[in-house]
């Protein structure tokens, strides 16, 4: 009975590995060095085409300064990360502020965003002054193999502002 086991067992590993063509690995080791190369030429182009720090001012909106713009992850598989901090230049206090990454497909036209909400802990308001810092870290499909691909921060700030002398 062992043995008819293992006859089987062996039999039924060598049906179901074998292929009718085996995997070319020089091309797919080929493949995946042009992958590499192409997505290491958008970092480097990302990196020359905004350099950090960078400031961003949104008048009574506030201002963002942006310390760390990267291409990261691998081919496939690619993230745009944005760390930023938000300063509160305003005369008035918000219970939050959004701020949204916008990307946009120049083959397309295509845009699609990401919105985060910056407020503080027990209904405490973003006074004139006070900070928030925070990134985006959002996956671009591809984005960067589309020449002139674009990224855009929008902040607006929500619910009701107080002025700061209240």
């Amino acid at each position: 009975m062992y043995r008819a086991v293992l006859i089987l067992c062996l039999f039924s590993s060598c049906v179901f590995n074998a292929s009718p063509e085996a995997p070319n690995l020089a091309w797919v080791e080929a493949q995946h060095n042009r992958d590499l190369r192409t997505f290491e030429r958008a970092q480097a182009e990302l990196e020359a085409r905004y350099p950090v720090p960078m400031e961003l001012d949104f008048q009574d909106a506030g201002a963002i300064w942006i310390d760390e713009i990267a291409l990261t992850g691998r081919p496939g598989k690619a993230f745009l990360r944005l760390h930023f901090t938000w300063l509160n230049t305003s005369t008035k206090s918000y219970p939050e502020v959004d701020a949204r990454l916008t990307l946009t497909d120049p083959a397309t036209g295509t845009e699609w965003s990401e919105t985060l909400a910056m407020r503080l802990p027990y209904k405490y308001h973003l006074t004139p002054g006070s900070s928030y810092t925070s990134w985006f870290e959002t996956p671009i499909h591809g984005l960067y193999l589309h020449k002139g691909w674009q990224w855009r921060l929008e902040v607006r700030p929500g619910g009701e502002a107080v002025a700061a002398d209240d």
